[in-house]
């Protein structure tokens, strides 16, 4: 229902396609927090950057002993990296604050990756 509103509210009025266009992917980014609580793996990001900031961000990751590119990492997974590395490149996580967001989003990942195994073996 809102979804629909701010599509015309964008194209209706070009004074407020930027705030509909923001609200849209922050109803998008919410489907997709409440999506990865029943499947972390489906694919998708909360976070977009541009080449040179990815870039930056994969180069920490790296740097601390995280593969993002690794195939055995659900989607929330890497998200929750990204954003831990995101945040500590912007000065607003210090470092201790930052490898346990890696850790706990690892943590998870075992955990999901746990439970799936269980299901199959039952």
């Amino acid at each position: 229902m809102r979804l629909g509103w701010l599509r015309k509210q964008a194209l209706r009025y070009p004074a407020l396609r930027a705030y509909a266009e923001r609200s849209i992917e922050r109803i998008f980014t919410r489907r997709l927090l409440r999506a990865w609580r029943l499947n972390p793996e489906l694919p998708g990001a909360t976070m977009s950057l541009g080449p040179v900031d990815e870039a930056r961000v994969e180069r920490w990751l790296i740097e601390h002993g995280v593969n993002p590119k690794d195939q055995q990492r659900t989607a929330q997974c890497v998200d929750k990296l990204r954003w831990a590395a995101f945040l500590w490149l912007g000065g607003k996580l210090d470092d201790h604050a930052a490898q346990t967001r890696i850790r706990v989003a690892l943590r998870g990942d075992e955990r999901w990756r746990e439970r799936q195994a269980a299901a199959k073996a039952a």
